[in-house]
């Protein structure tokens, strides 16, 4: 709790075992501000009901704001953990949104949680991109930090006795049915404090190694930024994982992150296909454009067609382009009979000449290697006779620049 401040309000999520309220109690003693947001999926009837009703009456008794979201958990068909997951992390980001200032979520996660998230990933011996638990994550946007991840769950317990904190175990976490809860009960509850030890320094020494595979692999793709298809190209299939994780990771798409976008890299690598586009979330599209693979935000707000109209030499700013043509050079074939000057995203069947041909925007546009995305917006002048007067050229390392009088912005 050392690196904790009482200039910040801290949201704790809360399931009322002894673990989370261990974390009230130390938030208490210690005068921080916190609210706590509490999960009822009505899974063991009764018993959940019960413990939610405690844990908010509890809450009334030390003046702490409680928020409860209600989840019907047998009404859920897809995989329970997963969904379960994201309607308790979208709960958790919604209340720390509506609190002033800025939020960070705490949770009771522990050491016994590490070693048993770290052999359940040596068991089922998949990609990972990180082993055990993190101590600070993010969940779009919502800072997460576990306080107590360095202690046995042994000694949450203790503390929660010793100081009368009161606390439910979570019956179903009694059962073998689950394959946590028998890696819990038969290998992480009978390892004495050496064996502990032990286990941690092999889970640093992993993620060390992988912290190690990360700056090499940054260095090689531009910090994630975007993946160039030659350089994927050579790599093993260990560090192909680990680059589009932390391709996703580092372009806040870590939460979309699962092994099957690796496959849909590993196709567009091998598609003959220039350009294509895959939904991610509401906010991002994996994009490949010709030879490099993009992660951008938004891509359905460019769809729109625009018409802006400039009557006379002038300047004007859009989301689309800034151009100031008071200032030279002339552009293509456009004059002071040329206004007013419409200026317009491409339309079907627009042409344009270039070099005495005559030529469709979109053969042009192929010609060009255009991302399809920029297709949809890049910039056409016309004449007010309707003519396509003024088509500014596209080049792969195009640069905005500021000595110039026309500038169209890519993203």
């Amino acid at each position: 709790m050392e690196t904790l401040t009482n200039d910040k309000t801290y949201l704790l999520a809360c399931s009322y075992g002894p673990d989370s309220m261990a974390v009230f109690h130390l938030l208490k003693v210690n005068n921080f501000l916190f609210e706590v947001a509490h999960v009822n999926y009505h899974m063991r009837g009764a018993e959940s009901d019960l413990e939610s009703l405690q844990l908010e009456e509890y809450c009334k008794k030390n003046s702490v704001k409680f928020h409860r979201l209600d989840v019907l958990g047998l009404e859920i068909k897809e995989n329970f953990e997963s969904a379960a997951r994201k309607f308790r992390y979208d709960f958790f980001k919604q209340v720390a949104s509506e609190i002033d200032g800025d939020v960070i979520l705490l949770t009771g996660h522990n050491e016994d949680d590490v070693l048993e998230t770290y052999l359940m990933q040596k068991k089922r011996q998949k990609y990972v991109p990180y082993y055990g638990i993190r101590q600070n994550s993010h969940y779009h946007g919502l800072d997460i930090y576990r306080p107590l991840i360095t202690f046995p769950k042994q000694d949450l317990e203790e503390l929660c006795k010793i100081n009368n904190v009161p606390y439910a175990i979570d019956s179903s976490n009694l059962t073998l049915d689950y394959t946590r809860n028998i890696i819990r009960h038969t290998l992480v509850a009978k390892m004495d404090s050496a064996k502990r030890k032990a286990v941690i320094e092999e889970i640093n020494k992993l993620n060390n190694e992988l912290d190690e595979r990360t700056k090499r692999l940054a260095k090689t793709f531009n910090n994630f930024e975007f993946l160039e298809i030659s350089k994927l190209n050579s790599l093993t299939e260990e560090d192909l994982n680990h680059t589009v994780f932390n391709f996703f990771r580092n372009n806040e798409c870590e939460d979309n992150f699962t092994g099957g976008w690796v496959k849909t890299v590993h196709d567009f690598i091998t598609s003959n296909k220039p350009n294509i586009i895959e939904l991610v979330n509401e906010s991002y599209h994996l994009v490949k454009e010709y030879e490099n693979i993009y992660l951008l935000k938004l891509l359905d707000e460019i769809d729109d067609s625009y018409a802006y109209v400039l009557k006379e030499p002038g300047y004007l700013k859009t989301p689309e382009f800034e151009l100031d043509f008071t200032l030279p050079p002339v552009r293509g074939a456009i004059t002071s009979e040329s206004y007013p000057l419409t200026i317009r995203n491409a339309g079907k069947g627009d042409t344009y000449e270039v070099d005495g041909n005559v030529k469709t925007l979109n053969r042009l546009f192929i010609d060009w290697k255009m991302p399809l995305r920029l297709r949809k917006r890049w910039p056409v002048f016309v004449d007010k006779n309707g003519i396509i007067v003024y088509v500014p050229r596209y080049r792969s390392d195009y640069q905005i620049a500021n000595d110039t009088n026309l500038s169209v912005f890519l993203y």
